[in-house]
């Protein structure tokens, strides 16, 4: 299954298709078909899904987005760009099945434990200690 996901920041929205079945498969990207644009050039988040899903040829069922700020109820403020949204009207009006919205630092705390040894970048020298803690900074 392929779901769309998006990364929503201050001045780029990230856009990429997740497919979760590549996870079982060896040497196949979970990632694809990445694409970034400014948030400056859209009146609104929904926009710039259509604009992506339109260059994608795709109709998503399922969208996971990450954003900066609270997201615990229907009315999501984004706090580092002019854009906020229903997460009812967004699944709507995108024709959705499911809408899954989380806090940005919530996504980049949630993901190490499913990378790949290939898949993580030290920050400094040494060798890891497997099972040891992660950092998220942003």
């Amino acid at each position: 299954m392929t779901n769309l996901v998006a990364d929503i920041g201050g001045t780029n929205a990230r856009f990429g298709l997740w497919n979760a079945d590549s996870a079982l498969q060896e040497n196949r990207a979970r990632l694809s078909s990445v694409n970034y644009f400014l948030t400056s050039e859209f009146p609104s988040l929904a926009q710039a899904i259509k604009e992506y899903c339109q260059q994608q040829a795709l109709q998503p069922q399922h969208l996971s987005l990450a954003v900066a700020g609270p997201v615990e109820k229907d009315w999501v403020p984004m706090g580092n760009n002019s854009w906020s949204f229903s997460k009812a009207d967004l699944k709507k009006n995108l024709g959705l099945d499911s809408l899954t919205v989380i806090n940005d630092f919530t996504a980049q705390a949630l993901l190490p434990p499913s990378l790949g040894e290939g898949e993580k970048q030290p920050i400094r020298s040494g060798t890891a200690i497997p099972g040891t803690p992660i950092a998220i900074l942003g």
